[in-house]
């Protein structure tokens, strides 16, 4: 639109040099077409998506080239206005600022001088005998724009440059901020979501069941005697019981749930649009996976079980309130014999 938008100021401004008798009326309505022309086939271009085929699907390149070829012809077609109408280069060039590299403003920098050049050399030197001074004053108006452009592409050629470095540098903090974000997400030792993600989740599914009336349930998962996994192992067994069974259990739950670490030995999960009549199913499938670890290079035959409690959100309860309910019902769990799921009763005056 921008490109567009200087296009048509520049088809103006050859209807000035037009009125003012410095370009007849043959070449100003051919520049006027070809400018035309070229905002409907970048348009076209565009749109069909055919750009993105490009490393640079702005075509800053190809637009400026086809703009300062017109800009050419106007220059040729006016011998009397070639030092004003060398100005409208400058136009097409700022957009060079955008994408451009300083070598690549350079470039076409050469292209434009070369071209005058070449325009001044078939019109004016043939003169040069009759007027010199004519040929001199075109000769100033080839200098000048040569040197003007050259100094415009290196100080161009510098801000794209700092633009540049300036949306790497946002890409990179956008980068840093994302792996700063999972890492006080997630659970080092683990890899699951930690106990500060848990509750960002929890706070987030309670506003949502409150507002649309969504339902969601939790269970808590404890592993049991995990403790004197720890007193006659060490730490790092304990680790590693950690680790295997929070990997297997995470791929147990569909995308839409959330399991993670939520301290100790102690880890919930979050389940969206699950009856809590379902989630003894999914209970089950977690003491089994459980049941089927082997920990045989820690110790011959050490095996793990765990004990779940499980309950879905009440309205108007705290989500506290359903994790504690649902805690509650994993002690009963454990008091029971362990490696087992309890569901909690439903409270009293809830919906």
């Amino acid at each position: 639109m921008m490109a567009t938008g200087a296009s048509l100021l520049v088809v103006v401004l050859f209807q000035s040099a037009y009125l003012l008798d410095l370009l007849d009326f043959e070449a100003f309505a051919t520049a006027a077409l070809l400018i035309v022309g070229f905002i409907v086939l970048f348009y076209a271009v565009f749109r069909s998506g055919l750009n993105l085929r490009f490393s640079d699907p702005s075509l800053t390149l190809p637009q400026i080239v086809a703009s300062n070829l017109v800009i050419l012809y106007a220059l040729y077609h006016s011998k009397d206005g070639h030092g004003i109408l060398a100005l409208v280069c400058m136009l097409s060039f700022l957009f060079g600022v955008f994408r451009l590299s300083t070598r690549e403003l350079l470039t076409l920098t050469a292209f434009v001088s070369f071209s005058y050049a070449l325009i001044i050399a078939v019109q004016w030197y043939p003169q040069a005998g009759v007027d010199p001074g004519a040929f001199s004053r075109q000769l100033l108006n080839w200098i000048v724009l040569t040197a003007v452009l050259g100094f415009f592409s290196v100080l161009g050629g510098y801000v794209s440059k700092l633009r540049k470095d300036l949306a790497d540098s946002k890409t990179r903090l956008e980068q840093a901020l994302q792996r700063i974000e999972r890492m006080a997400a997630i659970d080092e030792l683990t890899g699951v979501q930690n106990r500060r993600s848990l509750i960002d989740f929890l706070d987030r599914q309670k506003s949502r069941a409150d507002r649309f009336g969504t339902a969601f349930s939790v269970l808590m998962v404890d592993i049991d005697n995990f403790k004197r996994i720890n007193d006659t192992l060490g730490h790092h067994a304990g680790d590693v019981v950690l680790s295997a069974f929070a990997r297997v259990a995470a791929g147990n739950f569909r995308k839409t749930d959330v399991f993670g670490r939520y301290g100790g030995e102690e880890f919930l999960a979050l389940l969206e649009q699950t009856p809590v009549q379902n989630l003894g199913v999914v209970a089950e499938r977690l003491c089994a996976l459980a049941r089927e670890l082997e920990f045989d290079d820690l110790a011959p035959g050490l095996r793990i079980t765990v004990s779940i409690g499980g309950t879905d959100y009440r309205k108007p309860e705290s989500w506290q309130t359903t994790v504690e309910r649902a805690d509650r019902a994993l002690y009963q769990a454990k008091e029971g014999g362990r490696d087992r799921f309890v569901q909690a009763p439903v409270p009293p005056g809830t919906q």
